[in-house]
């Protein structure tokens, strides 16, 4: 079985590399999906075991139903030739064959009939069971720009019947004196007394580009051997001036001695078919240019995927340590004597760790993992709050000028991340304007997206300087996380990608535009506020309404959070059970032991934060939970009621446990 190719390891151990192999095949094909079928060693059974997502664009049925049914591509095929199929997929698969199908099939959303063509081959197993890899194909375009020039050729042959073939006798013996029938004057836009020309009067006739190698291989033929004549190029019609392509074929009179004497030929129009292949070739050009561009886009958004995975579980795992830092820094200097250069150099930790947080809000804003807390923002309210900041940001050399539209709605937003974003802005814009000149903050309302891609009411802020602006294929880059045209120590790389981060997770948009030596502009859109939008309230909590402290039951796995945050809240004034696993916790639970409330970290072994959160509830209905993580989002939350970002002060957890045993 030389056809089969045998796995020397199961690959159900490593789906992901044949996702990513299938995935490769599919984005150097335009209107494909792939497809994975596994078939038991006795071939009598069989089920897909992948399908691309590209499936829905084509089918119309999602992957996953196609997952569930394994014959519901079938009933797509049309009744015709869905037979046809299945005996060709029986053959196939007895036998462990390449499979090759072509046929018809409807959409199962439109009922839309199209030609499609369905590729598999085999893969033995080591169990002897066989891995079909496969892929399927929409090919009606082709087909029809086939049937197009399919048609275009019967009609260039009707014509041709219909107008005769433009025939030639040349006397080669006496001058190149030619003789041309009526349908050769018509076809080169000669008048009926052009009937018989010079050989040069011809020559003049031909396109300038081709003149040169046509009367060449003309006189090549004349003088060689060989019985036949065989050129095409390109004439301008006096008549009209209008450029025809003509296909010549002839045959050479000779006589005994080999000499020439007449040549016997035919002129056939063949513009059409040129024209044709021009198209088809031109059709070919776009076709690759976008597989290539699809392929770039593809191989892009994954490096994007991996370096914000990668990015937010660094941030995370930094959270941690700076939650331990913070928070024990925070402690101790209630308890060191007020001696000044002792608090000096507490506070100086305690600013290095607060920009170390700084950092891992901005590489979780690249990866979309920021947790922000969005409110309704006035926009010209805040911006006017940070004027003496962005002043002293900008310099003496940049003029700084404000407008926005009056009345202009609330954004939904977070107003500490928008304050940040806006400062990294004029920073930017400040560091493209060596030699000073001017930023421009205007705010304005849009009632729709900045494409039909994107609908909706937006409040859009535009930054514009009047710098140095970016070349395009700086401009393209700029977002990238870690790009800069600073110097080594004067930028991270992470101020655009943040922005553009903040504004995709607020629900908004992000959009630069540079001219070289004229400036750039950055708009930032933002969705508009949700009616009633509020800032949770905060109160003293560490007590109960009867007087009695409140427990709280704290599960993180890092010793060194836990002990940290345990600090913190007895501090507050609150008691606390310490747990260093989900599992301890629910134990904790079961035995009974009292707890106003839950607080614990999310990425945990074994079992989630809010894992936990759901089955401490079906214990103790009603406990409030309070998710403590250094992730933004951890997905569905479920009974979490409140969640705190990490690494957090104390007076933030004061705020989210008051607020929460408040509710």
């Amino acid at each position: 079985m030389s056809h089969v190719e045998r796995q020397s390891v199961d690959p159900w151990e490593e789906p992901a590399e044949l996702r990513a192999r299938l995935a490769a095949l599919e984005s150097n094909l335009a209107s494909s999906f792939v497809f994975q079928i596994h078939a038991a060693a006795d071939r009598r059974s069989r089920r897909f075991v992948y399908v691309s997502p590209a499936c829905t664009t084509i089918t119309g049925v999602s992957p996953e139903a196609v997952l569930a049914n394994p014959d519901l591509l079938h009933s797509l095929i049309d009744d015709d030739d869905r037979e046809r199929l299945l005996a060709a997929e029986r053959a196939a698969h007895e036998a462990a064959m390449p499979f090759l199908f072509e046929g018809r099939a409807r959409r199962a959303d439109t009922g839309e009939v199209r030609r499609c063509r369905i590729r598999s081959t085999p893969r033995i197993q080591p169990d002897g069971s066989y891995v079909w890899d496969g892929i399927h194909t929409d090919t009606t375009e082709q087909i029809v720009a086939q049937e197009q020039l399919n048609q275009r050729e019967s009609e260039l042959a009707l014509v041709q019947r219909i107008g005769g073939v433009a025939g030639v006798d040349v006397d080669l013996a006496n001058g190149f004196r030619n003789r041309r029938s009526p349908e050769y004057l018509q076809l080169h836009g000669l008048p009926p007394s052009a009937s018989s020309e010079t050989h040069e009067a011809w020559v003049a006739r031909v396109h300038p580009d081709d003149r040169a190698a046509t009367d060449r291989a003309f006189r090549e033929a004349v003088a060689g051997s060989a019985p036949d004549y065989s050129v095409e190029y390109r004439i301008i019609r006096p008549s009209d001036g209008h450029v025809r392509w003509l296909a010549v074929r002839a045959q050479i009179e000779r006589d005994e001695a080999g000499r020439p004497l007449r040549l016997f030929g035919a002129h056939i129009d063949i513009t059409e078919r040129k024209q044709a292949e021009e198209e088809l070739r031109l059709l070919n050009e776009r076709l690759e240019a976008v597989v290539e561009e699809r392929t770039r886009q593809l191989v892009h958004s994954q490096k994007m995927e991996s370096l914000g995975q990668l990015t937010g579980g660094v941030a995370h795992d930094f959270n941690n340590l700076l939650m331990a830092i913070l928070g024990s820094l925070e402690l101790l200097r209630k308890r060191l004597p007020d001696e000044p250069r002792t608090l000096r150099l507490l506070d100086n930790a305690v600013s290095a760790a607060e920009r170390g947080s700084g950092l891992t809000q901005r590489l979780l804003a690249f990866a979309r993992q920021q947790q922000l807390r969005p409110t309704a923002v006035d926009v010209e309210e805040l911006v006017g709050g940070m004027h003496d900041l962005l002043e002293q940001s900008l310099g003496s050399n940049v003029t700084l000028r404000r407008g926005f539209a009056p009345g202009l709605a609330p954004a939904h937003v977070d107003p500490a991340q928008l304050e940040l974003a806006i400062l990294n802005l004029a920073v930017n814009a400040r560091d493209a304007m060596p030699a000073g000149g001017r930023l421009s903050i205007h705010g304005r309302a849009a009632d729709q997206g900045p494409d039909r891609a994107h609908p909706g009411r937006f409040i859009v802020i535009e930054v514009t300087d009047t710098g140095q602006g970016m070349d395009a294929r700086t401009l393209a880059r700029a977002a990238e996380p870690f790009f800069t045209t600073k110097g080594v120590g004067k930028g991270t790389g992470l101020g655009l990608s943040m922005i553009q981060g903040l504004a995709e997770q607020s629900g908004g948009h992000f959009r630069l535009a540079s001219t070289p030596g004229v400036g750039t502009t950055a708009e930032l859109w933002l969705p508009l506020a949700r009616p009633g939008a509020h800032e949770p309230r905060a109160a003293a909590a560490p007590r109960g309404s009867g007087g009695h402290v409140r427990t709280v039951l704290l599960v993180d796995d890092d010793p060194l959070v836990l002990t940290g945050t345990a600090a913190m809240l007895e501090d507050l004034g609150y008691r606390v059970i310490e747990a260093q696993s989900a599992r301890s916790a629910l134990d904790i639970l079961a035995r009974g032991e009292a707890a106003d409330v839950l607080m614990t970290d999310h990425a945990m072994p074994g079992m989630t934060g809010a894992a936990l959160a759901d089955r401490a509830k079906a214990l103790r209905p009603g406990l409030p939970v309070l998710l403590a993580t250094g992730y933004a989002d951890p997905g569905d939350t479920g009974a979490v009621a409140v969640r705190l970002a990490k690494p957090f002060r104390r007076e933030a957890l004061a705020t989210a446990l008051a607020d929460l045993l408040g509710s």
